[in-house]
Parts: structure tokens; sequence; C-alpha cells
């Protein structure tokens, strides 16, 4: 694992704590998030502050995210903010074969 991935993983983490305790982030994560990221990190929380990222789950474990931005999959999953919809194996399987052509 690289050290962006390492650094990246630990702010995600602490992220998640945060969030859990207090309801919001604080201004040093923005800020560690954005120097991280960038530009990308306003369309990624615009994404979560919209609920537009859905973890679609099946009874077997099957699992896929609709949204194709991964900052706001990232940050969704630590705050708890995913929309979560359950569909059968066969309904993901259509969605993920949807998703590559």
């Amino acid at each position: 694992m690289s050290t962006i991935d390492l650094v990246s993983n630990k702010l995600f983490e602490e992220i998640k704590q945060e969030y859990d305790k207090y309801g919001e982030l604080s201004d040093s994560h923005i800020s560690a998030l954005n120097c991280m990221f960038g530009q990308p990190l306003l369309a990624a929380l615009d994404l979560v502050d919209n609920s537009a990222v859905t973890h679609i789950v099946s009874p077997s474990e099957k699992e896929v995210y609709q949204c194709k931005h991964v900052l706001a999959i990232l940050l969704s999953k630590a705050m708890g903010l995913c929309t979560v919809v359950e569909k059968s194996d066969e309904e993901i399987s259509i969605i993920l074969f949807q998703q590559e052509y």
C-alpha cells in the first residue's frame, strides 16, 4: 500500500469517527480533503449533500455503488450517508452488465 493510500485511509477513518460523534465535518478535515483531492472535492461534497450515492446490496452480499465519483462514494461510506437499496443477485448482475456498456 502506498503512502498516499495509508494517509487517505487514516483520514477517512478520522472522518467516520468525527461524523459519527458530531454529525458534521470539521474545517480541518475539509481542509485536509481539499489538500489531498483539490477540485474534485466540491463535486463529491455536492453529491454527498444531495444523497446521490446509492449502495446496492444483494442477499448473497454482492454490492454495487451507483455513483461514478469515487471520492463521493468514499465520503458517503465514511459518513454513513449512502442510500442502501436491496436487490436480488440477478438484478445486481444486470446493473453491472449495463455499467460496462
